[in-house]
């Protein structure tokens, strides 16, 4: 089976795509569970096996981490566990549920969380639409990059964070660097990387 072939046949898998649904629960909620890192190892040494190449891999992960990413945001919406600065707009989300993760219950805090939810599905639309256009594998892994920091940087202005340096929250200078390594990284893929995308019939 050619490289071409390998790619078109990954991503269009509705198998694949679930296993990597899964794996991107891990970006989407954030944390680091034995079971979660087992499946991502599992994932990884059957795509191994089947000899699919590297960059046809990680197209696949930027593109079903962004829906992962999103499912992930309903939880936090639900648990209140990322909110904006309190708010007195109409639609700023009152945590009365003691059990939420809220500092005061009375308080009406921005959406943060559902400002990421409809963030990461409007990347996760960018993405499928883009998953055969692109002129090399692995650019669609660095286009998810290049969303998901700028992404980062801009929605951070709305949560509650600490300010960390600068002006700026912690999550918003790991953007600003992934930025600068992504530069780089995308001129590799695109001066190297001879694999050629399938493209829709």
């Amino acid at each position: 089976m050619s490289m071409r072939r390998n790619r078109r046949e990954f991503l269009q898998s509705s198998a694949a795509g679930i296993g990597f649904f899964v794996a991107a629960g891990v970006q989407g909620a954030e944390s680091r569970s034995p079971n979660e890192r087992i499946a991502m190892a599992a994932i990884g040494v059957v795509c191994w096996r089947q000899k699919i190449p590297f960059w046809v891999l990680a197209d696949a992960a930027a593109l079903f981490a962004s829906l992962g990413q999103a499912f992930g945001r309903i939880g936090n919406i639900i648990n209140g566990d990322i909110v904006g600065y309190p708010t007195n707009l109409p639609w700023g989300f009152v945590y009365q549920n003691p059990g939420s993760f809220v500092a005061d219950h009375t308080v009406a805090y921005l959406p943060a969380a559902a400002y990421e939810l409809v963030f990461n599905l409007a990347m996760f639309a960018v993405l499928w639409s883009l998953r055969f256009r692109l002129r090399r594998s692995g650019m669609l892994f660095v286009v998810y990059l290049i969303m998901y920091s700028v992404g980062q940087f801009v929605l951070f202005f709305w949560r509650d964070n600490v300010i960390f340096f600068w002006g700026l929250k912690q999550a918003q200078l790991t953007a600003l660097g992934v930025l600068v390594l992504t530069l780089p990284l995308w001129w590799w893929i695109r001066t190297h990387n001879t694999e050629q995308p399938a493209t829709v019939t």
